[in-house]
């Protein structure tokens, strides 16, 4: 995956046609020009970077179940290598009308997100946290994308074995239990 690349400018005049390098995430891309007059040699080098940033500290965890209608989502972005652009993190979510878990275009409801707060700084990137608003009883489905300074998009995926993008999973119920035939006279 990672093999670094050189190449000599000098072997390529301005007419001919530049080859296609191919080097692979964390690779090292290095070309270098020797000039005759005066007599020096430039180089510069690029560090590939492919990989998207990766999500951590999802809360609530996928699962969960509360009765509390409004929920502050949150969420640890890094990526090690660029870092993370800070504007990039969004928030979505939505009812999961058809109960895969994944958070489909037509689910989406920016509707049921309030305003977000601004990220804070960790180390490798960033935290970032947003509150939702009032949500009716029902299975909601929350995500989140970002993307890092080279420009690689990362789409919260709980599980990549399935296909699609595997949402956080998050039950309202607002609904309290009932006793459908109370029993007295039991002692203990």
């Amino acid at each position: 995956d990672q093999a670094d690349v050189a190449v000599d400018v000098n072997l390529f005049p301005a007419s001919a046609t530049r080859p296609d390098l191919v080097a692979g995430n964390g690779a090292t891309i290095t070309a270098a020009y020797t000039d005759a007059v005066p007599s020096q040699t430039v180089t510069a080098s690029a560090s590939v970077e492919t990989a998207a940033p990766a999500f951590s500290n999802l809360v609530p965890a996928s699962g969960y179940a509360s009765s509390t209608t409004t929920q502050t989502l949150f969420v640890d972005v890094t990526d090690a290598q660029s870092g993370v652009v800070s504007g990039s993190i969004a928030f979505s979510i939505g009812i999961d009308a058809n109960a895969n878990g994944i958070l489909d275009a037509g689910e989406v409801n920016g509707g049921l997100l309030a305003a977000a707060t601004p990220p804070v700084a960790i180390t490798g990137g960033f935290r970032r946290q947003q509150t939702t608003a009032a949500l009716g009883e029902g299975s909601y489905v929350w995500s989140v994308t970002a993307t890092d300074t080279a420009g690689n998009v990362a789409v919260l995926d709980l599980d990549s074995v399935p296909a699609g993008d595997q949402a956080v999973k998050l039950q309202i119920d607002t609904t309290p239990p009932t006793f459908v035939t109370p029993q007295t006279g039991l002692t203990g």
